[in-house]
C-alpha cells in the first residue's frame, strides 16, 4: 500500500462549498421557521390576553354600573329605597324568588295544615320573612304595641315627593290601641309632629281618656273599629274599611302605615284591605291564632297584593306565641320579575 495522505480522502473544494451552502440554507430556514412560530404564539397570546383584558374590563365596568345604579329599586320600590344599589337590590329579589312559605321538607307537601289547632307551632313552621330593612326600627320602644316599621326615615321624604307630584301628604290609620298610644307618641317624634295625618280607631272604654291626653295635637280619634264588608252587623261601634275611608273623605289616598290589633278582627277585614280605594304602603298587624282557612288565605292574599314581609315577632308576653306580629312591605309589580 501507498502512503496515506490526506488529499485522498478530501473533498473536492467546489463541492465542499455546496454542503456548506446548502447547510447554511437548512439553518437559516429552520430560525425562520421558529421566528415565524414564535411571532405566531405570541400574537395569539397577545390576542387571547387581550380578549380576557378587555372582558374583565367590561364585566368591572357593569358591576361598577350596578354599585351605583338606585333607579331600579326607587322604581320598583315606589320611591320608598332611593339610595340601594341595583347589585343589592338584585339580592333582596333573589331572596324572594328563592322563598320558601311552608316546611315542607320535614311535614310535607300539607305543611301549611299541620298544627293549625296549635298557632305557636304552625306560626314556627310557616310563613317566614323575606325581606329585610336595612334600618327598621321598632317604633314605640319595648313591650306590647310597638311595632316594627321598615325605615320610618324615608317617610317623610317619599310623602313629600307625592305632595310635590300633586299626590297627598303623609297618612297613618291605627287600629285598636285599647289606650295604648305609644307607638303613635313616638312616631310623631320621629317624624316630625306636622309630618303625617294620623287617625286612630278605638271603640273600648279607653276611647274617652285620649281627650285628656297631652302631646296629641293633630292626631285624630274614631270611636269605631273595623268590621269586614261581607258580614257587616248593626253594632253601633263599627265601620267597615270602605264606610271609613269614604267617611273621612280618604279615597285614592295612599296610606303610609296601617298598624291593626283589633283581636282577631284582621281574619274578617284583610280582604277589604286591598279593595276599599286606598293603597297601604306598610302593613303592621297582630295575627291572632290560625283559622282554617283564612291563616293560609290571609298570606297569599298579602303576596298575591305584592307584599314582602319584612318582620316576624311572635307574642310570648300574653299568648305564648299564639299570636305573632308582622310587617309587611308593599313593592312594585316589576320586583317580582325574576
Amino acid at each position: 500500500m501507498g502512503e496515506y495522505t490526506w488529499k485522498e480522502h478530501s473533498i473536492p473544494e467546489n463541492q465542499g462549498r455546496i454542503l456548506l451552502l446548502v447547510a447554511l440554507g437548512v439553518i437559516v430556514t429552520m430560525f425562520t421557521i421558529h421566528v415565524t412560530d414564535t411571532m405566531q404564539t405570541g400574537a395569539s397570546f397577545s390576542s387571547s390576553t387581550a380578549s380576557s383584558s378587555l372582558a374583565h374590563r367590561n364585566s368591572n365596568k357593569f358591576n361598577l354600573q350596578k354599585e351605583l345604579d338606585y333607579s331600579v329599586a326607587k322604581a320598583e320600590s315606589y320611591g320608598f329605597f332611593d339610595d340601594i344599589s341595583q347589585k343589592h337590590w338584585d339580592l333582596h329579589k333573589l331572596r324572594v324568588k328563592e322563598r320558601e312559605n311552608h316546611n315542607d321538607e320535614h311535614l310535607g307537601q300539607r305543611s301549611k295544615m299541620v298544627f293549625m289547632d296549635q298557632p305557636n307551632a304552625w306560626y314556627q313552621n310557616n310563613w317566614e320573612p323575606d325581606f329585610s330593612c336595612k334600618h327598621e326600627r321598632r317604633v314605640g320602644d319595648l313591650g306590647a304595641g310597638s311595632r316594627w316599621v321598615c325605615d320610618p326615615h324615608r317617610i317623610p321624604r317619599v310623602a313629600q315627593d307625592r305632595v310635590d307630584n300633586g299626590g297627598n301628604p303623609c297618612l297613618i290609620y291605627t287600629v285598636g290601641n285599647m289606650g295604648n298610644l305609644k307607638f303613635e307618641y313616638k312616631l310623631r317624634e320621629m317624624l316630625g309632629k306636622e309630618t303625617c295625618e294620623i287617625h286612630v280607631f278605638d271603640n273600648s272604654y279607653h276611647f274617652d281618656k285620649y281627650k285628656t291626653m297631652d302631646g296629641l295635637e293633630g292626631v285624630q280619634f274614631h270611636p269605631w273599629s273595623l268590621e269586614g264588608s261581607h258580614k257587616t252587623t248593626n253594632a253601633r261601634h263599627y265601620m267597615t274599611l270602605q264606610e271609613t275611608v269614604e267617611a273621612l273623605g280618604h279615597k285614592k289616598r295612599v296610606i303610609d302605615i296601617f298598624k291593626i290589633d283589633c283581636e282577631k278582627c284582621e281574619w274578617d277585614t284583610f280582604r277589604d284591605w286591598f279593595n276599599s280605594d286606598v293603597v297601604m304602603m306598610q302593613i303592621l298587624v297582630e295575627v291572632h291564632g290560625s283559622p282554617n282557612p283564612e291563616a293560609n288565605e290571609f298570606f297569599e292574599t298579602m303576596q298575591k297584593f305584592n307584599y314582602v314581609t319584612t318582620h316576624k315577632e311572635p307574642n310570648t308576653h300574653f299568648s305564648g306565641g299564639r299570636c305573632q306580629e308582622y310587617s309587611f312591605l308593599k313593592l312594585a309589580p316589576e320586583f317580582f320579575n325574576f
